[in-house]
């Protein structure tokens, strides 16, 4: 999948995916039958003015995925694309399971699911677009839910590594190990674990072209146009808890710099309640799940996924 294709769009999409990697699926998608894979989300498609359009492809983006996503040009299913950006109509957008970023199907949704899929949006929520902001709205609430110390925070993260599909492959295990998708529910899921535990976050949302090298000994290159973690107060210090990134909790500045490895920008940052799922900082959408019924589906699908490197 090409990456350079940004501008950051308006994506309006409830994920809802579900099921595993472990089915072949057919690759023409002329033959498949979406009744046969889990692996789908149901959202309203807006392309960019620039996305790429090859000899061969046409990209968009899909929901709340972190990467662009992509179709042929000579596929059934892109007209029914088209026409739900030109009706702002919301479909079920199917993939392959063994090659994410590639449509497989398109059908359309029911009532109740457009109900449901409504209920989950919305685009009145106030971001706090600066760390001042943030500071903020802290000092108003005296919540000391916020507030880790040196232990609790590293002790924190160290149960959440270990929680990583790629440790203990357990049910609702968190797929640290495949770092190209994913990171909200990530963050979500790390986020209830706060909870379960009197604690809370924010969630810092940094945009741009970003590239990041998640190997620690070679060179593993993967893109996204969007990531996400939760943020904790350290003794005073905002740290970011991103084990598909670090081996500790790091600072902001630390956390965004790992995103402009190879020419990498980081374009704008948001920081978010932490009952935000994502957030689009151009069109201020904002997606929930506050039953976590997504992030758990989400964490499923990617379970027994690896990072897959792009350069």
């Amino acid at each position: 999948m090409k990456k350079n294709l940004l501008k950051l769009t308006l994506l309006l999409g409830l994920a809802i995916v579900l099921g595993s990697c472990n089915n072949e699926q057919e690759k023409n998608p002329q033959e498949v039958n979406p009744q046969t894979s889990d692996d789908y989300i149901i959202g309203l498609i807006k392309k960019c003015d620039d996305c790429e359009v090859s000899t061969s492809k046409t990209f968009f983006y899909c929901g709340i995925k972190a990467g662009a996503s992509y179709v042929e040009n000579d596929s059934p299913y892109l007209n029914d694309i088209k026409e739900s950006i030109s009706n702002g109509t919301p479909i079920k957008i199917y993939f392959d399971e063994n090659e994410p970023e590639r449509i497989i199907s398109v059908v359309k949704i029911s009532n109740s699911e457009e109900k449901n899929w409504n209920l989950n949006v919305k685009y009145d929520e106030t971001p706090f677009k600066t760390i001042e902001d943030l500071n903020r709205k802290v000092s108003t609430q005296k919540a000391s839910s916020f507030d880790f110390t040196t232990t609790e925070a590293v002790n924190f993260f160290n149960a959440m590594k270990n929680k990583s599909c790629a440790i203990n492959n357990q049910n609702l295990c968190i797929p640290f190990q495949y770092a190209n998708d994913g990171c909200y529910a990530r963050a979500h899921m790390m986020r209830q674990h706060m909870n379960y535990a009197s604690k809370d976050c924010y969630k810092i949302f940094a945009y741009g072209n970003l590239k990041v090298n998640t190997s620690s000994t070679g060179v593993c290159g993967i893109a996204w146009r969007y990531h996400v973690a939760p943020l904790i107060s350290v003794n005073g210090v905002w740290n970011v808890i991103d084990p598909s990134l670090f081996n500790q909790p790091v600072t902001i500045t630390t956390w965004l710099n790992k995103m402009k490895y190879n020419g990498g920008t980081v374009a704008t940052t948001s920081y978010q309640n932490s009952s935000v799922y994502y957030y689009d900082y151009v069109s201020n959408y904002t997606q929930y799940d506050n039953n976590y019924t997504d992030t758990y589906s989400t964490l499923a699908n990617y379970r027994y996924r690896q990072t897959s490197c792009s350069f």
